[in-house]
Parts: C-alpha cells; sequence; structure tokens
C-alpha cells in the first residue's frame, strides 16, 4: 500500500483520470464492440497495441527521463531524508499499478470470450505477460529520454514486441504454452528490477552532477 501511496505522489489528476477509469473502461467497450460488429478475430493484438502506446505516452507525465544523465532530476525530493525511499516507492507501485491495470482489462474481456476462442484461461495468462513484458521493456528505453518523438517509436517497438510475444502465446500447443509464459514471467521479473535499479542508480547520480554544476 505505501509503494502505491508513494507512486500516486508522482501523478496528476488527469493522469490518474486516464489510468484509472479511461483505459480500464475503453479497452473492454472496444472489445465489446469488436465482438459484436467485426467478424475477425484477434483482439488480444489490438489490446497490446493500445495498451502499450498508452501506458508508455502517458508516463511522460510521470517519469519520463529520469534514466537519462539530466533529464528529469527531480530535485524536489533531494530536500527530504526520505526522498530516495519515496521514489523507490514510487517506481515499484508505479509497475504494480501497470501489472493491475493489464490484468484488470485482460480479465474483463477475457471472460467476455473476446480474447481467446477455446483455450480457456491458460492463453488470457499468456497475454497479460505478453502485455506486461512488451509495457516494461518499452518504458524502460523510453525514460532515457524525454522527446515524446523518441517516446513514440519507442512505443511503437514495444507494439511489435508484444505482437510477437503473443504470436507465440497463441500458436503453440498447451505443454510449450506454460513454458512460453514461465520464461515471460521471468522475463517479466527481470526487466521489473531493471527498471527500479537503473532509475534510482540514475537519480542518485543526479547528486554529483548537481554538485559539479
Amino acid at each position: 500500500m505505501k509503494k502505491i501511496k508513494s507512486y500516486l505522489l508522482f501523478t496528476s489528476w488527469r493522469y490518474k483520470l486516464g489510468i484509472f477509469l479511461i483505459l480500464p473502461m475503453a479497452v473492454p467497450a472496444v472489445g465489446l464492440f469488436w465482438k459484436h460488429f467485426l467478424s475477425m478475430s484477434g483482439y488480444g493484438y489490438m489490446m497490446i497495441a493500445a495498451t502499450v502506446f498508452f501506458e508508455v505516452l502517458t508516463d511522460q507525465g510521470v517519469f519520463a527521463g529520469i534514466q537519462s544523465k539530466r533529464g528529469y532530476k527531480l530535485d524536489f525530493l533531494k530536500t527530504s531524508p526520505s526522498g530516495s525511499k519515496i521514489l523507490y516507492r514510487g517506481l515499484v507501485g508505479d509497475l504494480i499499478r501497470r501489472f493491475f491495470t493489464a490484468a484488470l482489462c485482460v480479465g474483463v474481456c477475457g471472460a467476455m470470450g473476446i480474447l481467446t476462442k477455446g483455450s480457456g484461461w491458460d492463453r488470457c495468462l499468456g497475454v497479460l505477460l505478453a502485455i506486461y513484458v512488451a509495457e516494461v521493456l518499452a518504458l524502460f528505453i523510453s525514460r532515457f529520454t524525454r522527446s515524446v518523438t523518441l517516446c513514440v517509436y519507442t512505443a511503437y517497438g514495444g507494439i511489435v514486441a508484444g505482437e510477437i510475444l503473443l504470436t507465440v502465446v497463441n500458436v503453440v500447443s498447451l505443454p510449450g504454452l506454460w513454458l512460453a509464459e514461465g520464461l515471460l514471467a521471468l522475463a517479466a521479473a527481470a526487466i521489473s528490477v531493471l527498471v527500479v535499479r537503473i532509475a534510482m542508480k540514475k537519480w542518485r547520480q543526479t547528486f554529483f552532477d548537481t554538485q559539479e554544476d
């Protein structure tokens, strides 16, 4: 709970509105439209594209450029002895929120029968992990810059990676699916740790940069 509270300290009301209301409502709503009015399948691909793009671009208002040398120093945190701890909790809370948002969207759409046919919740878990891995990987790369243009390109790259991962999840047999999901879970954990550790390392380096200035 402390991690989520710390994370919310870095977010504006517009960000909260988009993340906690618009995205969780829009993804199932579009999925419902897809189910009733489009004969083609594969809404999981659309979900990955929308979720990754939205999440990476909205991060511009939270932790954009935190991994760059001078892009996002968060100087106000340096005035408090708890600043480092607040930032750490905020970064972890951000990842927790992203996972549960993806889980909510996948869970609702899975219950509506949009994501998979005849595969049950096993492939829904694969969809969730594919979304999260692609999203966090794109997020990690995008935080090295504050350029919106570069973030857009990074989001596109994340979408491509997510589509490839989802294709693997969709085509493998059940035993292979469990292996794929296990590898995706390990990748998700590894990238999540990297996101937090690199951001904290880069932020601490700004103390020395400030002294040099």
